[in-house]
């Protein structure tokens, strides 16, 4: 599976994400900063399929199919599209989500998701609280159990605090088991990790720069 996102632009005369160029691909992992407040949530909905660049191109194993990216690529805890409510307990946000899952969240079911990813401490914790790991682990896992996943969108998980290289190595981990990652990061995170890279291969990109002359205005679109 590979998503290509080709020159991908958002925004008018100043976008808010600026020229864009990434791929997604079964197990690999890809690290892209944005470079402002708004560009990681709309990067991750355009990766996601669930917004329309204003410019560029966006390819499903190699054909313009952006409608098909909905029900293949998880977006994670993007804020205030998929993000959890921050007060509520772990164990409330896991019930939540498997309604998406398609499967009746019964207190031993959550337990054992609990258990088998070795959580269970935090069961009773508010999201806010959770160690980032801990949640960047647990809405991961959850969106995985979706059928037909092939992707997962990692949305500026360093915000909440998480070390880059610990957010780097669970990636690894989730690309391991035949999916592709984008972790979109802030700059400060994908710096670091270009700094320490020893893979070659590692797809880690710093920030676009906005084009220095400013463009006609047009309009966002999102998909309805």
């Amino acid at each position: 599976m590979q998503i290509a996102l080709e020159h991908i632009e958002v925004g008018g005369r100043r976008p808010i994400l600026p020229t864009t160029n990434l791929r997604i691909e079964t197990g690999k992992v890809t690290v892209q900063a944005c470079p402002t407040d708004q560009a990681p949530v709309v990067l991750a909905l355009i990766a996601g399929g669930q917004m329309r660049p204003s410019r560029g191109v966006i390819r499903y194993n190699g054909r313009p199919a952006r409608r098909k990216l909905k029900s293949r690529v998880a977006i994670i805890d993007a804020p205030s599209i998929s993000a959890p409510d921050e007060y509520v307990a772990l164990r409330s946000t896991l019930a939540e989500e498997y309604t998406y899952v398609g499967r009746v969240a019964t207190p031993a079911r959550i337990r054992r998701f609990l258990d088998r990813h070795d959580i269970s401490e935090y069961a009773d914790w508010p999201m806010i609280e959770l160690p980032p790991m801990v949640r960047l682990i647990a809405l991961t896992e959850m969106a995985l159990l979706r059928p037909g996943i092939e992707a997962v969108v990692f949305t500026t998980p360093d915000r909440h605090g998480g070390s880059a290289h610990e957010i780097y190595a669970y990636g690894q981990a989730v690309a391991a088991r035949g999916i592709g990652v984008l972790c979109i990061t802030g700059t400060t995170a994908a710096e670091e990790l270009l700094r320490e890279q020893t893979d070659a291969s590692d797809r880690i990109h710093l920030a676009p720069e906005p084009d220095a002359q400013l463009r006609p205005d047009t309009g966002l679109g999102a998909q309805s």
